[in-house]
């Protein structure tokens, strides 16, 4: 049905521009039997419309097509439809030139701009031939272009060989310079013909079709004795015919097949970013800026449940519970607002239940640098989510089982330790030994040890830390540490009284801190560590801060740093570690 409807418009486009054609050449031949000055000039001036539109559709889509050859040829037509103004001006009849009564000097401007219109086809047609030596032939195209200044001043002065005499008609060497022209179309065709495997049927017939037709009117231009004549009008019509064809195998070559390659390169590109864009695992959804869906890709619509063609000019209210879609909308307006990139983890719902996603989110802006809509591309994280998950719990099970084995083994061999020197520290004073002061201070050693044996055994063990007293367990930890390691270093607590919103958070915020407060004291080196903790816009802040060495690049982090980031990303937290540029490091969790 289409493909009917097509044939139909192609067929009624035809007949259009063949009746077109047809009744342009009827009024003209009317106008030459009425007024053939008229006639002259309508003929002549469609000529250098068709000329100069050549060379004007040429020059701004050069960039477009890259055709050299074609722009060479388009700049000769704009020459030739110069000389061709110049041969209408000086028609005789016209009366423009007063130093011209007779119609030589339209006769020698005829000459020229046919002789440079059968050497500029022969260069084109040879182009394609002499790859290899196409310099040469833009060569010739400059001499060309050079001369033709030298030719029209040797016309006004009078240096150029005469064309046509009154009452003698026309001259041998006008005749002589016509089969010349005739003979250089002729080697054109020849080599249109050598070359037409490397051309488009459609241009190669339409200039093979021209070619003939001017070599026809150049024909008939040697036959006339009167420029009003039969033959001399015969030649015009013929020259107007050969310029449409001209014009036609440019307008293919230079416009319709350098855009119809360009469409089919965007078509294809287009197909392979569709192709990518469905076949990618993670979610790709653009909204415009007022956060309604415009395009999104197979995963995103499987997950939601819809086909695409339904979530497109849909919103997130339409496709989401309303607390999340609000969450969605203010974090769109949020990117496109101040021009940021955003990433976060949502917990997403779908058709198949909640999944977590890592969310990055991307202002679009068109070639102006305005802002069109937001970018939003999701990766499921839920497996991994799940695995740092499982990954904390084995890390406290093991934290938990080695504070066990240290309470009930080293802890108790420690006091037992310590009662045996008791003992042994009595029958020394009963003795009256002098050893019994070593003793004592022995004994006192390993009190020391026990209690910070116990308070660290206890640590490790400890599942109760509750939201209310995490002020209190964080300073008490802090200090405990700090006493264990026997560091020189002042360690200062600014810590608030504000608790986290609940046990969950206390607990990840505390091993954060344990983890890093333990890292800086071992590693740091530092003269001071700070511990900050508080509540800011309602959102909980601890940074733990120290002056020492920093971190050495490059940094990996070990497994240490990997659960502190799990921690974090499991109470939508950032986190983030950094040297300052006075050398000491800073960890912080906010969220």
């Amino acid at each position: 049905m289409i493909m009917n409807m097509l044939k139909r418009i192609i067929m009624l486009k035809r007949i259009i521009i063949s009746t077109i054609i047809f009744c342009t050449i009827v009024l003209l031949l009317y106008l030459s039997q009425y007024n053939y000055i008229l006639f002259h000039y309508l003929a002549e001036l469609f000529a250098i419309t068709v000329a100069w539109s050549v060379f004007i559709l040429m020059w701004n889509t050069r960039t477009y097509a890259k055709n050299l050859r074609l722009l060479l040829l388009s700049i000769s037509y704009l020459f030739i439809g110069g000389i061709d103004l110049l041969h209408t001006l000086s028609y005789k009849g016209a009366n423009i030139f007063h130093m011209n009564n007779t119609a030589n000097m339209a006769t020698q401007f005829w000459i020229i701009g046919r002789a440079l219109e059968a050497i500029a086809l022969l260069l084109y047609s040879m182009m394609s031939q002499m790859e290899q030596h196409q310099k040469y032939v833009q060569l010739c195209y400059g001499i060309l272009f050079t001369v033709i200044p030298f030719l029209i001043i040797a016309v006004f002065i009078r240096q150029f060989p005469d064309c046509y005499i009154e009452e003698k008609g026309l001259t041998v060497f006008k005749i002589s310079s016509e089969y010349c022209i005739c003979l250089v179309l002729l080697m054109s065709m020849f080599f249109f013909k050598k070359n037409n495997q490397q051309m488009n049927r459609t241009v190669y017939m339409s200039l093979q079709l021209a070619v003939s037709i001017t070599i026809l009117a150049e024909l008939s231009f040697t036959l006339y004795t009167d420029v009003y004549g039969l033959f001399n009008m015969i030649g015009h019509l013929l020259k107007i015919l050969s310029y449409f064809f001209v014009f036609k195998a440019i307008i293919h070559t230079g416009l319709n097949a350098p855009y119809a390659v360009l469409f089919q390169d965007l078509s294809i590109e287009r197909a392979l970013l569709q192709s990518i864009f469905d076949a990618s695992p993670d979610f790709l959804v653009f909204k415009d800026r007022q956060s309604v869906y415009q395009k999104v890709n197979t995963s995103f619509s499987q997950f939601v449940g819809r086909q695409s063609e339904w979530i497109v000019g849909k919103t997130d209210n339409e496709l989401f519970p309303e607390e999340d879609a609000d969450q969605y909308s203010t974090g769109d307006a949020n990117v496109m607002e101040n021009d940021i990139q955003e990433s976060e983890e949502w917990h997403v719902k779908g058709k198949k239940g909640r999944r977590w996603f890592q969310v990055l989110k991307t202002p679009v802006k068109d070639h102006l640098g305005v802002i069109m809509g937001v970018l939003c591309t999701a990766r499921d994280i839920t497996d991994r989510r799940l695995s740092e998950k499982f990954l904390i719990q084995i890390a406290e099970r093991e934290r938990h089982k080695l504070g066990q084995s240290l309470h009930d083994g080293l802890c108790q061999d420690l006091k037992s330790i310590e009662i045996e020197l008791a003992l042994l520290e009595n029958q020394l004073i009963d003795q009256n030994q002098s050893e019994a002061s070593l003793v004592q201070d022995i004994g006192k050693g390993i009190n020391l040890a026990i209690k910070n044996a116990y308070a660290l055994t206890s640590d490790m063990i400890s599942d109760n830390i509750k939201a209310k007293t995490f002020p209190r367990m964080l300073q008490e930890m802090a200090f405990r540490l700090h006493n264990y390691s026997k560091s020189n270093c002042d360690l200062i607590l600014n810590i608030s009284h504000i608790s986290p919103s609940d046990q969950y958070h206390a607990h990840h915020l505390y091993y954060i801190a344990r983890e890093a407060l333990h890292n800086a004291l071992k590693h740091s080196n530092a003269q001071e560590i700070k511990i900050e903790w508080a509540i800011i816009d309602n959102h909980p802040s601890m940074m733990i801060i120290d002056n020492g060495c920093g971190i050495k690049k490059p940094f990996k982090g070990g497994l240490g740093i990997k659960i502190m980031k799990s921690r974090a990303r499991m109470m939508n937290a950032d986190f983030n570690i950094k040297s300052t540029q006075e050398g000491g490091t800073i960890v912080s969790c906010c969220s």
